[in-house]
């Protein structure tokens, strides 16, 4: 090799040795309930390698990009994504990473205590009402509650825009006959604002209804339109009840703070 070749040879390996990453990226994975995640499939964007965290959720990978994204995917968990940093890929671990557990089915839940409780539904029918109008609503009563003003409520496999949340108010519509007994039932008293906005990424399996104000007491529905008579699309109604709050003793406050638990291992596993 002569002089010159040498020289360019040395070149192309100090310009190679700092995009290569010696140490990995490692971490563990979690639940949001914050207990570690054995099994969860860690892969580099676009690359073929990939790893698997063990007993404790401990993971370790090696990418070859200075700003490659890594997907965690396990079966029943949404799957979650982080883009390395590469101001900070030298460092050894990069940190930890949280999955939501899906639910069982489609549905709207209340995530009180950091575990879901599936809201009732059902499809209103049409009402008339003696002042002459016409009102949708049910006699069905809403069976999921929560004591909490400010409640987590998530949205699974179901539309993702154009949610509303609406006050419920008790009515007595026209009998259909003279001698049939008299029932109310439940309509809408009013929409409350709010959107829907993903907790989890890059897919938004999972959709927060983010709410304006805290909720008083009584029941809510969350619906796309089928309380004001549009079906294209749902024709379903989640029903819920906020109930009072709990004095001191033998109180119940629901905790909806999402921020990350720490990740408990379990002691059990030898290092």
């Amino acid at each position: 090799m002569n002089a010159a070749a040498h020289r360019y040879s040395c070149l192309a390996i100090i310009i190679m040795l700092p995009a290569c990453y010696r140490t990995g990226v490692s971490g563990v994975v979690g639940n949001i309930q914050g207990e570690a995640l054995p099994g969860v499939v860690v892969q580099v964007s676009d690359e073929e390698g990939q790893a698997t965290t063990d007993a404790r959720g401990h993971y370790r990978i090696r990418p070859s990009s200075s700003d490659a994204t890594l997907d965690f995917s396990k079966t029943g968990y949404a799957p979650a994504r982080i883009r390395l940093d590469p101001d900070t890929r030298r460092q050894a671990t990069h940190g930890d990473v949280q999955m939501w557990r899906l639910p069982e089915s489609a549905g709207v839940y209340l995530f009180d205590g950091r575990r879901y409780k599936q809201m009732s539904w059902v499809i209103p029918r049409q009402f008339f009402m003696s002042d002459g109008t016409v009102a949708y609503g049910t006699r069905s009563e809403p069976d999921a509650e929560t004591h909490t003003s400010e409640p987590m409520i998530l949205c699974y496999h179901t539309p993702r825009y154009d949610a509303r949340l609406s006050r419920l108010v008790r009515a007595k519509p026209m009998q259909p006959a003279a001698k049939a007994a008299a029932f109310d039932i439940w309509t809408a008293g009013g929409t409350i604002d709010a959107d829907l906005v993903p907790v989890d990424q890059p897919q938004g399996m999972l959709r927060r209804l983010r709410i304006d104000r805290p909720l008083e007491p009584g029941a809510y529905a969350v619906h796309w339109g089928a309380l004001e008579g549009y079906i294209t699309l749902e024709n379903r109604i989640f029903m819920f009840q906020v109930s009072e709050s709990q004095g001191e003793e033998g109180a119940l406050v629901m905790n909806t703070d999402l921020s990350p638990a720490p990740i408990v291992e379990d002691p059990s596993v030898p290092e």
